[in-house]
């Protein structure tokens, strides 16, 4: 600190207004105060906000205005389906689902299968495939992070020459 009294008040003025600042985003909470009311209170520990599912903008085609859906309604707009986790029958049947939606929708359009799965059930897995066999639409597969086992094997069903490793993914 500077030795200037108004320099003081100065630093001192801009050290509240960060911490009123941050505990308005809710980054930061004081017990009694804190800085803010200039006692010294100890602070508790950073509050993170929950975080659910992401929602973004999207504007239906013809609408006035665009509404907030969450971001897995949204990749399926752009026929993007996202396996993150280990394949069950419960996301086995959800992917399932959404890739008949889409070939019912627009057969000659590609889908886009991202995977980051440690793998899972071989019988949900082998369903998956069949699908991705089944439908006309060409399924391309790109791994992020990690497929291993099963969804390696899913990872492999991709359309032929459709089939891409990001550089720091990895194939078990």
């Amino acid at each position: 600190l500077s030795l200037h009294p108004s320099r003081n008040s100065e630093r001192s003025r801009g050290a509240r207004a960060m911490a009123a600042l941050a505990l308005l985003v809710g980054a930061v909470g004081f017990v009694g105060g804190g800085a803010l009311a200039g006692n010294g209170a100890a602070r508790v520990a950073p509050r993170m906000m929950p975080i659910g599912v992401p929602k973004v903008a999207y504007k239906i085609p013809g609408a006035s205005s665009a509404d907030w859906i969450d971001i897995y309604n949204r990749l399926y707009r752009e026929r993007i389906i996202f396996l993150g986790q280990e394949v069950d029958d419960a996301i086995a049947n959800q992917i399932i689902a959404v890739m008949l939606f889409m070939e019912s929708e627009d057969a000659g359009r590609p889908i886009h299968l991202y995977v980051n799965s440690p793998g899972g059930s071989v019988i949900a897995g082998l369903a998956m495939c069949d699908t991705m066999g089944h439908i006309s639409s060409e399924v391309a597969t790109i791994n992020v992070g990690m497929s291993a086992s099963m969804a390696s094997f899913i990872l492999g069903a991709g359309e032929r020459g459709k089939r891409l490793p990001l550089p720091h993914s990895r194939v078990m």
